[in-house]
């Protein structure tokens, strides 16, 4: 893996720090999980006859308003729909799994 690096710049341009403690896979990794176990909260705590694909609908809504332009590139970017095929084709078949 290798590592991001982050450059400050002062005013005149000149790189001032730079940063190596995390590495660009950690980071995805980590948002990864949070956002995870922050859905799987969510559908857990929704009244029994609330379905988890509403909620699901509404969180779409809110995070569209809230972060536009990550949103648009999450719905709209061919690369990262691309990306998305390519795990779900990763993922091993199991019963009851409808998105193949």
């Amino acid at each position: 893996m290798s590592s991001i690096v982050t450059m400050r710049y002062s005013l005149k341009g000149a790189p001032t720090e730079i940063v190596r403690n995390v590495t660009y896979e950690q980071t995805v990794e980590r948002a990864a999980e949070r956002i995870s176990e922050a859905l799987d909260e969510m559908v857990a705590s929704l009244p029994q006859e609330v379905a988890p694909q509403l909620a699901l609908t509404r969180l779409v809504g809110k995070l569209a308003e809230r972060q536009t332009l990550r949103m648009q590139w999450i719905m709209e970017d061919s690369l990262v729909r691309e990306a998305y095929a390519a795990a779900v084709a990763r993922i091993p078949a199991r019963p009851g799994r409808t998105d193949v």
